[in-house]
Protein backbone atom coordinates (compact mmCIF):
# COMPACT_ATOMS: atom_id res chain seq x y z
CA UNK A 1 0.00 0.00 0.00
CA UNK A 2 1.46 3.34 -0.52
CA UNK A 3 -0.09 6.98 -0.17
CA UNK A 4 1.03 9.88 -2.47
CA UNK A 5 1.44 13.21 -0.84
CA UNK A 6 2.41 15.58 -3.58
CA UNK A 7 5.26 14.51 -5.43
CA UNK A 8 6.52 11.95 -2.96
CA UNK A 9 5.64 8.42 -2.35
CA UNK A 10 5.52 7.39 1.25
CA UNK A 11 5.24 3.73 2.17
CA UNK A 12 3.54 3.05 5.20
CA UNK A 13 5.08 -0.19 6.16
CA UNK A 14 8.44 1.25 5.84
CA UNK A 15 7.37 3.84 8.23
CA UNK A 16 5.85 1.62 10.35
CA UNK A 17 8.66 -1.25 10.63
CA UNK A 18 11.30 2.31 11.31
CA UNK A 19 9.09 3.39 14.08
CA UNK A 20 9.08 -0.17 15.56
CA UNK A 21 12.82 -0.70 15.61
CA UNK A 22 13.29 2.91 17.08
CA UNK A 23 10.66 2.10 19.64
CA UNK A 24 12.45 -1.28 20.40
CA UNK A 25 16.12 0.29 20.58
CA UNK A 26 14.39 2.56 23.58
CA UNK A 27 13.14 0.10 25.49
CA UNK A 28 16.14 -1.61 25.24
CA UNK A 29 17.95 1.65 26.26
CA UNK A 30 15.41 2.03 29.38
CA UNK A 31 15.85 -1.46 30.65
CA UNK A 32 19.60 -1.46 30.56
CA UNK A 33 19.61 2.06 32.13
CA UNK A 34 17.30 0.91 34.84
CA UNK A 35 19.52 -2.07 35.48
CA UNK A 36 22.49 0.42 36.45
CA UNK A 37 20.36 2.38 38.37
CA UNK A 38 19.34 -0.50 40.45
CA UNK A 39 23.17 -2.06 40.41
CA UNK A 40 24.10 2.11 41.60
CA UNK A 41 21.73 1.93 44.39
CA UNK A 42 22.85 -1.37 45.96
CA UNK A 43 26.30 -0.55 45.70
CA UNK A 44 25.49 2.79 47.42
CA UNK A 45 23.13 1.20 50.05
CA UNK A 46 25.93 -1.50 51.02
CA UNK A 47 28.04 1.25 50.88
CA UNK A 48 25.87 3.13 53.14
CA UNK A 49 25.35 0.09 55.74
CA UNK A 50 28.92 -0.30 55.79
CA UNK A 51 29.81 3.36 57.13
CA UNK A 52 26.76 3.71 59.28
CA UNK A 53 28.08 0.54 61.12
CA UNK A 54 31.60 2.01 61.37
CA UNK A 55 30.31 5.16 62.79
CA UNK A 56 28.17 3.26 65.50
CA UNK A 57 30.69 1.26 66.56
CA UNK A 58 32.91 4.57 66.90
CA UNK A 59 30.11 5.83 68.58
CA UNK A 60 29.29 3.05 70.96
CA UNK A 61 33.31 2.77 72.36
CA UNK A 62 32.67 6.73 73.05
CA UNK A 63 29.25 6.34 74.65
CA UNK A 64 29.90 3.63 76.71
CA UNK A 65 28.99 3.62 80.03
CA UNK A 66 30.11 1.93 83.33
CA UNK A 67 27.89 0.95 86.11
CA UNK A 68 29.16 1.79 89.98
CA UNK A 69 27.24 0.33 92.70
CA UNK A 70 28.14 1.36 96.31
CA UNK A 71 29.05 -1.13 98.75
CA UNK A 72 26.45 -1.17 100.57
CA UNK A 73 24.08 -1.59 97.78
CA UNK A 74 22.09 1.41 98.52
CA UNK A 75 22.60 2.91 95.03
CA UNK A 76 24.07 3.03 91.31
CA UNK A 77 24.98 4.96 88.86
CA UNK A 78 26.29 4.98 85.25
CA UNK A 79 29.79 6.81 84.82
CA UNK A 80 31.82 7.40 81.25
CA UNK A 81 34.64 5.15 80.43
CA UNK A 82 36.73 8.16 79.94
CA UNK A 83 36.20 9.46 83.80
CA UNK A 84 38.89 8.47 86.68
CA UNK A 85 37.99 6.65 89.81
CA UNK A 86 39.62 8.99 92.51
CA UNK A 87 40.54 6.83 95.69
CA UNK A 88 41.44 8.89 99.23
CA UNK A 89 44.28 8.36 100.91
CA UNK A 90 45.17 7.38 104.50
CA UNK A 91 45.04 10.35 106.33
CA UNK A 92 44.76 11.49 110.06
CA UNK A 93 41.22 11.24 111.56
CA UNK A 94 39.18 14.64 111.57
CA UNK A 95 41.44 15.88 108.94
CA UNK A 96 40.48 15.94 104.95
CA UNK A 97 42.52 13.50 102.88
CA UNK A 98 44.00 14.23 99.36
CA UNK A 99 42.35 12.40 96.40
CA UNK A 100 44.53 10.21 94.10
CA UNK A 101 45.64 10.40 91.08
CA UNK A 102 45.95 14.56 92.21
CA UNK A 103 46.66 15.66 88.87
CA UNK A 104 43.09 15.05 87.86
CA UNK A 105 41.13 14.66 91.71
CA UNK A 106 42.89 18.07 93.70
CA UNK A 107 42.90 21.21 92.66
CA UNK A 108 43.80 24.32 94.87
CA UNK A 109 39.90 24.19 96.03
CA UNK A 110 39.36 20.37 97.09
CA UNK A 111 36.39 18.96 94.30
CA UNK A 112 36.18 15.50 95.92
CA UNK A 113 35.32 16.70 99.45
CA UNK A 114 32.79 19.21 100.32
CA UNK A 115 34.47 21.73 101.95
CA UNK A 116 31.68 23.82 103.46
CA UNK A 117 29.74 20.80 104.85
CA UNK A 118 30.81 19.02 108.52
CA UNK A 119 30.15 15.61 108.73
CA UNK A 120 30.60 15.20 105.03
CA UNK A 121 31.93 11.75 104.52
CA UNK A 122 32.55 11.37 100.40
CA UNK A 123 31.82 7.66 99.43
CA UNK A 124 32.78 7.81 95.78
CA UNK A 125 34.26 10.71 93.72
CA UNK A 126 34.77 10.35 89.77
CA UNK A 127 36.99 13.39 87.61
CA UNK A 128 37.45 13.69 84.34
CA UNK A 129 41.03 13.01 83.64
CA UNK A 130 43.01 16.11 83.23
CA UNK A 131 45.33 15.02 80.85
CA UNK A 132 42.91 15.57 78.46
CA UNK A 133 43.42 19.30 78.66
CA UNK A 134 46.33 19.52 79.59
CA UNK A 135 47.52 22.49 76.85
CA UNK A 136 44.74 24.37 79.20
CA UNK A 137 46.38 25.42 82.44
CA UNK A 138 43.32 27.39 83.54
CA UNK A 139 41.37 23.77 83.77
CA UNK A 140 41.82 22.43 86.94
CA UNK A 141 39.62 19.39 87.75
CA UNK A 142 36.30 18.40 87.32
CA UNK A 143 34.39 16.06 89.73
CA UNK A 144 30.96 14.39 90.43
CA UNK A 145 30.83 13.00 93.98
CA UNK A 146 28.16 11.22 96.27
CA UNK A 147 28.66 12.15 99.70
CA UNK A 148 26.85 11.08 103.33
CA UNK A 149 25.80 14.09 105.24
CA UNK A 150 26.23 12.64 108.85
CA UNK A 151 25.19 15.55 110.77
CA UNK A 152 22.25 16.20 108.95
CA UNK A 153 20.01 13.76 111.01
CA UNK A 154 16.83 15.07 110.47
CA UNK A 155 15.62 15.97 106.86
CA UNK A 156 15.26 19.71 107.60
CA UNK A 157 18.77 19.69 108.15
CA UNK A 158 19.72 18.06 105.36
CA UNK A 159 17.65 19.54 103.07
CA UNK A 160 18.63 23.30 104.31
CA UNK A 161 22.28 23.07 103.24
CA UNK A 162 24.83 24.51 104.62
CA UNK A 163 25.17 27.79 106.15
CA UNK A 164 28.72 28.04 105.28
CA UNK A 165 28.30 27.86 101.76
CA UNK A 166 28.69 30.79 99.10
CA UNK A 167 24.99 30.37 97.69
CA UNK A 168 24.31 31.34 93.73
CA UNK A 169 20.59 32.31 94.28
CA UNK A 170 20.15 32.16 91.13
CA UNK A 171 19.94 28.07 90.68
CA UNK A 172 19.02 27.40 94.08
CA UNK A 173 16.15 26.44 96.57
CA UNK A 174 14.30 24.76 93.87
CA UNK A 175 13.70 20.93 93.05
CA UNK A 176 14.62 18.26 90.53
CA UNK A 177 14.09 15.13 89.71
CA UNK A 178 16.47 12.11 89.17
CA UNK A 179 15.14 9.02 88.21
CA UNK A 180 11.85 9.73 89.85
CA UNK A 181 13.14 10.90 93.25
CA UNK A 182 13.13 14.75 94.03
CA UNK A 183 16.39 16.45 95.32
CA UNK A 184 17.11 20.07 96.63
CA UNK A 185 19.11 21.98 94.30
CA UNK A 186 22.09 24.23 95.80
CA UNK A 187 24.66 26.35 93.47
CA UNK A 188 27.79 27.16 95.52
CA UNK A 189 30.10 29.50 94.60
CA UNK A 190 34.47 29.61 95.68
CA UNK A 191 36.60 32.20 94.48
CA UNK A 192 39.92 33.20 96.08
CA UNK A 193 43.19 33.89 94.99
CA UNK A 194 42.92 33.76 90.85
CA UNK A 195 40.45 30.28 91.84
CA UNK A 196 36.93 29.37 91.65
CA UNK A 197 35.01 26.36 92.79
CA UNK A 198 31.45 26.01 91.26
CA UNK A 199 29.39 23.73 92.77
CA UNK A 200 26.03 22.10 91.88
CA UNK A 201 25.03 20.03 95.25
CA UNK A 202 21.82 17.78 94.96
CA UNK A 203 20.30 16.44 98.11
CA UNK A 204 17.99 13.96 98.73
CA UNK A 205 17.11 12.30 102.67
CA UNK A 206 16.92 8.81 102.04
CA UNK A 207 15.91 6.39 104.91
CA UNK A 208 17.34 8.24 107.57
CA UNK A 209 20.38 9.38 105.54
CA UNK A 210 21.47 12.77 104.18
CA UNK A 211 22.85 11.89 100.96
CA UNK A 212 24.69 14.79 98.64
CA UNK A 213 25.23 14.31 94.70
CA UNK A 214 27.61 17.24 93.62
CA UNK A 215 29.30 18.35 90.12
CA UNK A 216 32.34 20.70 91.50
CA UNK A 217 34.43 22.42 88.39
CA UNK A 218 37.88 24.18 89.44
CA UNK A 219 39.41 26.73 87.32
CA UNK A 220 42.72 29.03 87.15
CA UNK A 221 42.15 32.52 86.39
CA UNK A 222 43.62 32.45 82.91
CA UNK A 223 46.06 36.10 83.96
CA UNK A 224 47.66 34.38 87.02
CA UNK A 225 50.27 32.57 84.19
CA UNK A 226 53.03 34.32 82.74
CA UNK A 227 52.10 35.33 78.85
CA UNK A 228 48.69 34.03 76.86
CA UNK A 229 47.40 30.97 78.08
CA UNK A 230 45.44 28.87 75.75
CA UNK A 231 41.76 29.34 76.51
CA UNK A 232 39.60 27.04 77.76
CA UNK A 233 36.40 27.25 75.61
CA UNK A 234 32.52 26.99 76.16
CA UNK A 235 32.45 23.84 74.37
CA UNK A 236 35.63 22.99 75.94
CA UNK A 237 33.24 23.06 79.33
CA UNK A 238 30.21 21.48 78.00
CA UNK A 239 32.30 18.54 77.01
CA UNK A 240 33.34 18.13 80.46
CA UNK A 241 30.06 18.91 82.15
CA UNK A 242 28.08 16.26 79.83
CA UNK A 243 30.22 13.46 80.90
CA UNK A 244 29.62 14.12 84.62
CA UNK A 245 26.10 14.57 84.34
CA UNK A 246 25.56 11.48 82.71
CA UNK A 247 26.45 9.81 86.27
CA UNK A 248 24.29 12.68 88.14
CA UNK A 249 21.15 11.48 85.68
CA UNK A 250 21.29 7.54 86.08
CA UNK A 251 21.69 7.98 89.66
CA UNK A 252 19.21 5.92 91.80
CA UNK A 253 18.22 4.55 94.90
CA UNK A 254 17.81 0.68 94.77
CA UNK A 255 16.96 0.32 98.50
Amino acid sequence: MQTHCGNETTYLPALLGGSLIRLNVLRLALRLLNRISNEVSRVMKALFFACFCVVSIALSAQTTLQTFTSPDGVFQFKHSKVLVRCTEQKHEEGYPGLWAPQESCESYDPVCDDPGSEGSTTLVCFAFPKAEFKDYPSFDAATFSVAEIREAITEYECLSGNPDWVIDPRGSGTTTRINHVKFKVFDTDGVGSGHSLDGHVYRNFHRNTCYELSIRTAATNPRMFEGPAKEFTEKNWKEVSSKLKQSLDSFQFLK
